[in-house]
C-alpha cells in the first residue's frame, strides 16, 4: 500500500483570504500491486471531500471511504480542508489545489491525468459540485495561475448539498457565509453564488450522484436539481434515488455506521454502481494496463 499526506500550497492572499488557521491537507492511498503483481499501471484517481456541513471534516466519510475505492483499483485521496470560520472560497480553492496536485503528480502516483474524479458527501457534495461548476471561473484560477489542470473529469455526489434556496441545509450555507448561529440571512448575491445548480455549464463535468427519497437534513431535491440542470445542458448523468435511510450513510455499512441505522443494504449498492460508472467512462480496458 501506497501511502504519503501532503500540505497543499494554496496562495490565499492572492484570492483575498487569509491564511490564519487554514489546514489543506491531502492523504494519498494505492495499492502498488494488481492481480499480476504489477505496480507500475495507472488507474483513475478520486479526490474525496467529507462532510461536516462546513463545520468540521467528517472521518466516516474520508479514510474508510477512501480504503474501499482503493478495493477497486483505484486510487484515493482523502481533502481535509479549512471549514471553521473560513468564508467562501477557502475550501474550494483547496479543493482546486487537490485536483491539481493529483493530475501535476500524474506519474509519480500512478494516475491517469484524464481520469481524476472529485467525491464529496453533504457539504462536502457542496463542495465536490462547488469545483465542478466554478473551475473555469476567475476568482478560481487566477490565484493559481491555472488553466484547466484543476478540473475534475467527473464528480461523485453524495447527499449532496447543492443549493442555497428554500430546501438546502441552512447550517452549511450560513458556514460558507460565515453567519453566527440561525442569525442573519444570506444576501441574495450569495445565494446565487452559493447554488451551484445556477452554474452549471457545458464546461461542468458528468457526474453521478445518490440521495435517500426520504433524507430530513439535506432533502432529495438537491441531488435532483442538479441532475435536471445537467440534463438542461446535455451534460451525462447517473443517478440514484433510494428509497430510504438516514442522511450521513457513508459506505451505509458497519465499518462507517455510527448507529445501527447507518447501516443499509439497498444504499450500500451506491459503491459498486459508482466504482462502475467511472470504469465505464475510462473503459474497462484502461483499468488493467
Amino acid at each position: 500500500m501506497f501511502y504519503e499526506k501532503v500540505k497543499l500550497n494554496v496562495p490565499y492572499e492572492k484570492a483575498g483570504l487569509p491564511s490564519d488557521g487554514c489546514i489543506a491537507e491531502l492523504e494519498c492511498y494505492r495499492t502498488d500491486v494488481n492481480q499480476d503483481g504489477i505496480s507500475e499501471r495507472r488507474r483513475p484517481a478520486i479526490v474525496v471531500c467529507p462532510g461536516g456541513g462546513y463545520d468540521f471534516v467528517s472521518p466516516r466519510e474520508a479514510e474508510p471511504v477512501a480504503m474501499r475505492f482503493v478495493s477497486y483499483g483505484y486510487a484515493a485521496f482523502c481533502l481535509t480542508y479549512s471549514c471553521v470560520n473560513k468564508k467562501f472560497p477557502t475550501a474550494l480553492l483547496e479543493a482546486a489545489a487537490a485536483v491539481a496536485y493529483v493530475r501535476n503528480n500524474a506519474e509519480m502516483l500512478k494516475v491517469l491525468p484524464d481520469q481524476i474524479y472529485i467525491a464529496g458527501f453533504s457539504a462536502g457534495g457542496h463542495l465536490a459540485a462547488s469545483l465542478s461548476v466554478h473551475w473555469n471561473k476567475d476568482f478560481v484560477k487566477e490565484p493559481f495561475g491555472f488553466t484547466d489542470e484543476h478540473k475534475p473529469n467527473g464528480s461523485i455526489l453524495c447527499y449532496p448539498v447543492i443549493t442555497a434556496k428554500y430546501f438546502t441545509h441552512g447550517a452549511t450555507t450560513r458556514n460558507l457565509a460565515q453567519i453566527q448561529g440561525k442569525e442573519g440571512d444570506l444576501t441574495d448575491e450569495q445565494v446565487k453564488l452559493f447554488s451551484c445548480e445556477e452554474h452549471i455549464s457545458a464546461d461542468t463535468p458528468p457526474a453521478f450522484l445518490w440521495h435517500t427519497a426520504d433524507d430530513n437534513v439535506v432533502p432529495s431535491k438537491n441531488s435532483l436539481v442538479y441532475a435536471a440542470g445537467l440534463a438542461d445542458h446535455g451534460i451525462p448523468y447517473e443517478m440514484h434515488i433510494f428509497r430510504s435511510g438516514h442522511h450521513g450513510l457513508s459506505l451505509s455499512e458497519a465499518s462507517t455506521s455510527a448507529y445501527s441505522g447507518h447501516i443499509n443494504d439497498d444504499v450500500a449498492q451506491w459503491v459498486p454502481l459508482a466504482m462502475r460508472w467511472i470504469a465505464n467512462r475510462c473503459g474497462f480496458d484502461r483499468m488493467f494496463k
